[in-house]
């Protein structure tokens, strides 16, 4: 699996509103739950263990991006958000700068391996050259799919 088949166009948010990190999970697990037809009990589950991880250790992992993420027993594949925040959220990292790209990933808590892969390529699409300044450039979910595309083809190379 590779993050253009997570972070598909239409689980793209070019343009995030919220101020801070509660306010933040809650509009990225709505618009999850909106885009996977995911029920309120899903909902809920999922904003839990995205809370429960984060209370573990921060998951800003680079100046300004953060990918949170979390584990649910039964979650039969990845499931994930990307956004933008023009503005910044103030997500409490330590360096105390605003976060503004935002990758949450949700998977099953016994795929562990699959889990793993998947944060490792985040990881390698964030550790590319000049990513952070060619997503805050795109102005929307399309532009933004194909920078994801044209890394993770450059990458495969």
């Amino acid at each position: 699996m590779v993050l253009s088949e997570v972070f598909k166009v239409q689980n793209i948010m070019p343009d995030l509103k919220s101020a801070n990190k509660d306010e933040l999970f809650g509009e990225l697990v709505d618009f999850l739950a909106e885009r996977e037809d995911l029920d309120s009990r899903a909902r809920d589950r999922i904003l839990v263990a995205l809370n429960t991880r984060e209370e573990m250790l921060s998951t800003v992992i680079a100046p300004h991006i953060a990918l949170p993420h979390a584990s649910l027993r039964g979650q039969r594949r990845t499931l994930g958000i990307l956004g933008i925040s023009r503005l910044g959220i103030d997500y409490g990292s330590l360096d105390g700068r605003p976060v503004h790209i935002v990758m949450m990933l949700v998977d099953d808590r016994y795929e562990t391996k699959r889990h793993l892969k998947m944060l490792q390529k985040a990881a390698e699409l964030i550790g590319s050259p000049n990513f952070y300044s060619k997503m805050m450039g795109c102005k929307n979910a399309e532009e933004i799919f194909r920078i994801i595309t044209e890394i993770e083809d450059m990458q495969r190379v």
